[in-house]
């Protein structure tokens, strides 16, 4: 008889800014290790808000681009990791900031 262990994933990395402009970010993040993860899930925020804009299902991929922000305001993210047990502890907390918009 074989027996497997399933767990939960671990939580993915500190996201990271790959690109900024005055309206568009693209995070990326890495796997935190540990068990197999079948998606992510994003969470992001102006830093003055206090709801939770919730990106569901990324998957095959680290990296996500966000579109139609506002310029020169920062912006909080955090990821968690899914895999068929459930949902891995949330990623350290980002921030990041829009550029002012061109003239």
């Amino acid at each position: 008889m074989v027996v497997s262990l399933a767990e939960l994933p671990f939580a993915p990395t500190r996201p990271t800014a790959k690109e900024i402009t005055a309206d568009w970010i693209t995070i990326t993040w890495q796997p935190g290790g540990g068990p197999q993860v079948e998606s992510y899930t994003l969470y992001y925020r102006a830093k003055t808000s206090n709801q939770w804009i919730v990106t569901k299902d990324i998957r095959g991929r680290t990296s996500f681009s966000l579109m139609e922000l506002q310029p020169y305001t920062t912006y909080q993210f955090r990821l968690f990791a899914l895999n068929d047990l459930g949902t891995s502890k949330p990623s350290p907390l980002a921030e990041f900031t829009t550029s002012q918009k061109g003239l």
